[in-house]
């Protein structure tokens, strides 16, 4: 039976190819890694100045051109290109964390037209009779404790907690007052600036604050755009800044968190690995908002082996939000460097995890997050049951780290590709590292053809095996296959690839039977498993 052509490949182009298709998941079971990441998200385009008071505090616009790509060198250039609190100079600034000498460019994607930023409100009351502090945290980020004298007004404490929070420019937010009403804005539009959570504590007696038009108390905490405070609306679209990059290879980090922007990385993604493309990237988003069951209802609405979903979960069943919580973008930005990277930079060097770049198949299991702060309420933390249901959903979960305390660390890589045809549950692309070395696998195998017969003839296959080609640049389909087995082997032997020699005979080479000028080859790949666990039995005798 004659082999056929992979998917999408023209048997009559003319175009000189050596081109190998990549099918994911194929069987019961379910180049070098890509060096650069991509990051996609919204910058400043104008100045922010907010005046508190005499004291006026602006942030500047970033200097960058929409959807224009631009290479990133470190955190104080990305606040330059993008302006400080933007969303790609948090998500630089994330990935420079995790390996600061990062491989990083950015395209900037416009906000939503007439984009609303997301609010929330801080209103204090009382008379204080005994001295404290005012505690924000907002996003994971503290604000500078503001000491509250005896008898200070509700006024002059808005006006100090507006001074604390605009001090920390490197912020998403800033701050404005009225009276004694704190009003803090997302410093970028949209419904993403509603993921901002915050809490704020005031310890002196006789004082409260409530939290977007809600009870006044001693403690509060919610998300930015509920309650009285305005939501973030008008979403962007990333399909511009896709558009922009379509001739490159990028590990691609997204602030975005939609199901409508997410579906555009996946088809983005997916024409860009086909055969006739071949660039092989993979693309990281993140959620922290939703629910466990909505979690996994987005990453299976992708259903995409090429797309992750992290997942940090930023309240408690309850309903309590913990302002620890990052922004989606810094999230997908640093597990995207982690898993090109690996952790050994995090925690003055405890991490253990090697990145794709120096093992493709690297199992990424408890990968440390060097700037994620866990969760600050236990109950915000994901149970263990919930972590099965995520992984089995297709969502990498991100709890927190036992040996990087006040820090959190990814559970295990997983691809959103979790639903077979038919919907059924399926692990055949379960970890990401399936992915990353099949895209290995296929780019040394083509990189080893077209270097040793560039330029060749084809001939048919001779009946004596053993038979060399009558002239130097005569080729024969067995020459190729050999050369695709001995690949295999090293790819083996580098512990990318397993049982090469079972498969073997599996290899097949042969002359296209519509194309007389094109060799079609089918060649089992069984990409090495990760080391999971290990269910042990102890039993206690005496």
């Amino acid at each position: 039976m004659p082999l056929s052509i992979p998917s999408g490949y023209d048997p009559n182009s003319l175009t000189p190819a050596i081109a190998v298709g990549i099918e994911l998941g194929v069987g019961i079971k379910s180049v070098v890694g890509l060096r650069s990441i991509l990051l996609i998200g919204n910058m400043l385009t104008a100045p922010i100045a907010r005046t508190v008071g005499a004291t006026t505090y602006t942030t500047a616009a970033g200097t960058a051109t929409l959807t224009q790509r631009t290479e990133v060198y470190g955190p104080e250039e990305a606040d330059a290109l993008f302006g400080q609190g933007s969303e790609l100079a948090l998500m630089a600034r994330a990935a420079f964390a995790q390996h600061k000498r990062a491989s990083l460019y950015a395209v900037p994607v416009a906000e939503g037209g007439s984009a609303v930023k997301a609010l929330a409100t801080l209103l204090f009351a009382g008379s204080v009779t005994a001295a404290g502090v005012v505690r924000v945290v907002v996003a994971g980020r503290r604000i500078a404790e503001v000491p509250v004298a005896v008898g200070a007004v509700a006024a002059t404490v808005a006006a100090d907690v507006a001074h604390a929070i605009n001090r920390l420019s490197s912020a998403p937010f800033t701050a404005t007052v009225a009276s004694a009403t704190v009003t803090l804005a997302a410093k970028q539009g949209g419904p993403r600036g509603n993921n901002l959570a915050i809490r704020c504590a005031y310890t002196a007696t006789g004082g409260t604050v409530a939290l977007n038009g809600g009870s006044a108390g001693t403690l509060v905490s919610g998300r930015f755009g509920t309650g009285t405070a305005t939501p973030g609306s008008v979403a962007d679209d990333l399909t511009a800044a896709l558009a922009a990059v379509a001739s490159g290879q990028y590990f691609i980090a997204v602030a975005h968190d939609d199901a409508t922007n997410l579906a555009a990385l996946r088809t983005h993604i997916n024409t860009y690995v086909a055969i006739t493309e071949r660039k092989r990237q993979q693309g990281v988003a993140a959620v922290t908002s939703l629910s466990v069951a909505n979690a996994i209802a987005r990453a299976q609405a992708l259903n995409a082996a090429r797309v992750q979903l992290a997942y940090y979960r930023d309240a408690s069943s309850g309903g309590t939000v913990d302002p620890f919580a990052p922004c989606t973008g810094e999230l997908a930005a640093q597990v995207a460097a982690g898993r090109l990277y690996g952790d050994g930079a995090v925690g003055g060097g405890i991490g253990r995890v090697k990145g794709e770049i120096a093992y493709p198949a690297a199992n990424l299991n408890g990968m440390m997050l060097a700037a994620t702060p866990a969760q600050e309420l236990q109950a915000a933390q994901l149970l263990g049951t919930e972590v099965e249901q995520l992984l089995q959903g297709g969502v990498s979960p991100v709890v927190a780290s036992a040996r990087n305390p006040g820090f959190c660390e990814v559970v295990r890589s997983v691809t959103t590709y979790s639903l077979d045809a038919s919907n059924a549950p399926t692990y055949a692309v379960k970890s990401t590292a399936k992915v990353t070395v099949a895209d290995y696998a296929a780019q040394s195998i083509e990189a080893r053809v077209a270097a040793e017969y560039p330029n060749k003839n084809l001939a048919p296959e001779p009946e004596d095996p053993s038979q060399a080609p009558a002239h130097e640049d005569i080729v024969y389909p067995s020459m190729i296959r050999s050369s695709i087995l001995t690949e295999l082997y090293a790819l083996e032997r580098a512990g990318l690839l397993s049982n090469v020699a079972a498969n073997e005979e599996a290899v097949e080479v042969e002359v296209s039977e519509s194309n007389p000028e094109l060799l079609v080859s089918s060649v089992p790949a069984d990409v090495v498993d990760h080391f999971n666990g290990a269910a042990i039995r102890l039993a206690q005798v005496g």
